[in-house]
């Protein structure tokens, strides 16, 4: 992949909007979403046509498909017996030969963390590598359509929460990468307004250190190589409503959260 991983998201209706310009500035897409349903991964696969007009455009380009989001479960039964783990391996498997696709981004948000909504367990920790390290044996025994290895990656949280809930120098050595959701850092249960896609450290009296400067240090201490650590950039805002005409309305209590902005 070269040196440098330039990612994007796009949903399962969106790929036949992906322009050629795009397809070929980028050299990773990412099809949002696939889900885990017991213990299996389900994904439309008539996207083959467009997965396949994609590469036809660009066949250096890698496309995934994403599986999970924000309040979607099924990881944790999933990934805490043997046979469920295998089942889930075995399935994306199966997806990634119907649609042609090049590879599989777990995003579970978050082991340990019921906070989507979704079942949660201690067990996650160690259940989150064996899960990866099920699904990697298994697109092993495959290759893409253009004859290379599939790839595994995974969506992170930025926040210490994933590394507490994670065995991450562990999970390093099965990845291909791991994406740092660096966005959303402060938002829809924040009264406070701040950044929240914010590259470095707040300064100007922000105690709080999330941003991707500080995501980038907690997981490369937690044993991820620099070189696999991909951060991520948000193209919206997120507004506070009716905040005091104060440090431009930086660090202001709010009358609301941080919603998303126009």
């Amino acid at each position: 992949m070269g040196n440098y991983v330039k990612a994007g998201y796009v949903g399962w209706g969106g790929l036949k909007n992906v322009t050629e310009e795009a397809a070929k500035s980028l050299n990773v897409v990412n099809i949002a979403f696939g889900h885990c349903v017991d213990s299996e991964l389900k994904f439309n696969c008539e996207c083959a046509g467009e997965v396949k007009r994609l590469h036809e455009i660009n066949p250096d380009l890698r496309i995934l498909v994403s599986v999970g989001g924000w309040g979607a479960g099924g990881f944790s039964p999933m990934a805490a017996t043997e046979e469920n783990r295998r089942k889930f391996a075995r399935t994306s498997k199966e997806v990634l030969l119907e649609a042609g696709l090049d590879g599989v981004d777990i995003d579970w948000e978050y082991p340990c963390d019921n906070t989507a909504g979704i079942e949660a367990s201690p067990d996650d920790k160690v259940n989150f590598t064996l899960m990866l390290q099920a699904v990697r044996d298994e697109l092993d025994t495959v290759k893409t359509p253009s004859g290379k290895r599939p790839m595994l990656t995974i969506a992170a949280g930025a926040g210490d929460y994933f590394i507490e809930g994670t065995e991450m120098d562990k999970v390093a050595q099965i990845l291909d990468y791991v994406s740092i959701m660096t966005y959303d850092m402060r938002g829809s249960w924040a009264y406070v307004s701040g950044h929240h896609t914010n590259l470095m450290k707040p300064e100007n009296g922000d105690t709080d250190p999330a941003s991707a400067e500080y995501a980038v240090e907690i997981f490369h201490k937690a044993g991820v190589p620099l070189n696999k650590i991909v951060i991520g950039s948000a193209f919206y805002s997120r507004k506070w409503n009716n905040v005091p005409n104060k440090n431009n309305g930086y660090l202001q209590k709010s009358e609301t959260t941080g919603g998303y902005g126009p």
